[in-house]
């Protein structure tokens, strides 16, 4: 009778198969997450924006600029975009402002971007604002 030490090739073939899958699912998870966290940090920077929209129109201060930009009553009217670049000047955004998904600074005008605006309209009896979603107060 032979003293057997060790594995078998089958047996080594299977651990390193379950370890691989092991690995491949709490890869995945781990990834899923990262890229939720993402999410819920740009949805917070948005959030931000659109309270900093809310407070620069509650101020009317728009109406200074030329052509006015924010006067509830022009809102009232027709929608009127925003800059980021003006919310930043007011002192209601942080000029830092990066894409948590992209790790890229967010466009500060609309001439840079889609994202360097922000939408205000008035609907249905509400102040809307519009950046990359709906925030409505």
């Amino acid at each position: 009778m032979k003293n057997k030490k060790g594995f078998t090739l089958i047996e080594i073939i299977v651990a390193v198969g379950l370890l691989a899958l092991l690995g491949l699912v709490v890869g995945t998870n781990l990834v899923s997450m990262f890229n939720r966290q993402k999410e819920v940090a740009y949805d917070q920077i948005r959030e931000e924006i659109c309270d900093a929209a809310r407070v620069f129109v509650g101020l009317d201060k728009g109406a200074k600029l030329t052509p006015p930009v924010g006067s509830k009553a022009l809102i009232r009217t027709a929608p009127q975009d925003i800059d980021l670049q003006v919310l930043i000047e007011e002192g209601l955004l942080s000029p830092n402002l990066v894409d948590p998904r992209t790790e890229t600074p967010l466009p500060k005008t609309a001439a840079e971007g889609n994202l360097g605006r922000i939408r205000a309209s008035f609907v249905s009896g509400e102040f809307v604002y519009d950046y990359d979603g709906s925030c409505r107060f």
